[in-house]
């Protein structure tokens, strides 16, 4: 069955309806919340220890924004090569999880893990990731876990590490000290 002239949409009316379309895109575009609005209060709350660990999204997020960004890992860093991100006392982690980020340069040093000096006969279960790669291990005061992560090319790389006792599932905050590349918290 053909539908008469008269009851077809005519140019104007298909301009005007693709038109109101965009606009509405161009909205909802613009009212997502920005990247970095999200890096700065993800760095808030990771200074603070005032959150969980970061989703898998969160860590590709943070990722992407340090690659899209790159004085952006000067700001958080204060300077620095490399450093801790997340809440700690001269490299004393206590709740189980901590992030990282070091620049291109100081990419191939590695990241240490140990059991505090006062946890003598503890071992630590450690699982460390970036973007990139994923590795566990263990950590005690004699034998501290050490690894040297993927570099991410031209990009400040992102690196976190969660300990827990060997005993238990994870959830229970456990002490790690990190140490970075030239030993420095």
């Amino acid at each position: 069955m053909k539908v008469p002239y008269a009851m077809r949409p005519g140019a104007g009316f298909v301009l005007l309806v693709t038109s109101a379309l965009a606009c509405l895109g161009f909205f909802a575009w613009g009212l997502a919340r920005p990247d970095l609005d999200v890096v700065a209060q993800l760095q808030l709350e990771l200074r603070l220890g005032r959150r969980d660990p970061l989703s898998g999204d969160e860590l590709r997020l943070l990722q992407r924004a340090l690659c899209r960004h790159p004085k952006l890992a000067e700001d958080l860093l204060e300077g620095d090569g490399e450093g801790l991100i997340s809440a700690h006392r001269r490299g004393l982690v206590e709740h189980g999880w901590a992030y990282l980020i070091r620049t291109p340069e100081r990419s191939q040093e590695p990241v240490q893990v140990q059991v505090p000096a006062g946890l003598k006969k503890q071992h630590l279960k450690v699982r460390a990731r970036t973007v990139q790669a994923e590795i566990e291990g263990q950590a005690s005061v004699e034998a501290p876990f050490i690894w040297a992560p993927p570099s991410q090319g031209r990009c400040p790389t992102l690196i976190e590490l969660r300990t827990a006792k060997k005993s238990d599932d994870g959830k229970k905050k456990t002490p790690a000290l990190i140490r970075l590349g030239g030993g420095a918290p």
